[in-house]
């Protein structure tokens, strides 16, 4: 899982920005400081990022991908990613605009670039078949137009080999078996990049693996029904636990 010489996508900025949150600020994993960008094997585009705690997937299903990378954006990149109350009624393909992360690499991966640009729904044209202005992003990261949002930035891939991060997402899980103990740090992290911006409720369940349910890694899945527009899962690592099973306090006990 490297970053390939032909690596390009066009991918939402939101679901971008909410894989961003899972990254390692850790400079010894620096492999680990951004988000790894695949196809799906669904269709669409697949951004997953972990600090080797918990992990965020995300699917994008209208993601456009060719090869893989990992995307690594600064602090200024990132506030770019934000949607702006700006953006409606701006973009060039019509209504419904949304900020669109494309990235395309050039010779080397230090000559890749990355740019935001508003793009629209699909629409299908009363005699025609299904258009995606997202398909003619990629062209905008060499003959930039007037729907470019921000500047260009450079030096937004890194060149090394993210882990298999298929190996830690449990393939089966239980949402009635107990949970075995996690840091509740990692609880917050996961339902803050699981929200979708439209629920208000940040409510999650818990999955523990089928396969090791006491020490195995947990599936995190928010509490309301998502939607076709894109699918997340997040995936956290259960913390030791030496210590016995607890009881009830007894100053909380009835009395007899």
């Amino acid at each position: 899982m490297t970053t390939t010489a032909d690596f390009k996508c066009a991918v939402r900025a939101d679901l971008f920005a909410r894989a961003m949150l899972g990254i390692s600020t850790e400079q010894t994993r620096y492999y680990l400081n951004g988000v790894y960008v695949s196809a799906a094997p669904e269709g669409g585009a697949l951004l997953v990022a972990t600090d080797g705690y918990w992990l965020i997937a995300i699917r994008d299903p209208r993601g456009i991908v060719e090869g893989s990378g990992i995307v690594a954006l600064n602090d200024s990149m990132k506030k770019a990613l934000t949607k702006h109350r700006t953006d409606y009624g701006r973009s060039v393909h019509g209504r419904g605009a949304e900020r669109v992360l494309i990235v395309g690499s050039g010779e080397t991966v230090k000559d890749a670039r990355a740019m935001i640009v508003l793009g629209g729904p699909v629409e299908t044209p009363k005699d025609g078949d299904p258009v995606d202005p997202r398909a003619d992003t990629l062209t905008n990261l060499d003959v930039p137009g007037r729907d470019v949002v921000q500047a260009q930035f450079y030096d937004v891939l890194i060149d090394g080999t993210f882990p298999d991060f298929h190996r830690v997402i449990p393939n089966e899980v239980d949402f009635k078996m107990r949970a075995p103990l996690i840091d509740n740090r990692l609880i917050e992290k996961a339902s803050r990049a699981l929200a979708d911006g439209i629920t208000k409720s940040r409510a999650v369940i818990l999955g523990p693996s089928k396969d090791n349910p006491g020490s195995g890694p947990v599936m995190v899945l928010p509490a309301y029904k998502q939607t076709s527009d894109h699918t997340a899962i997040a995936v956290v690592m259960p913390m030791r636990n030496d210590n016995p099973t607890p009881t009830v306090p007894a100053f909380w006990k009835k009395a007899e």
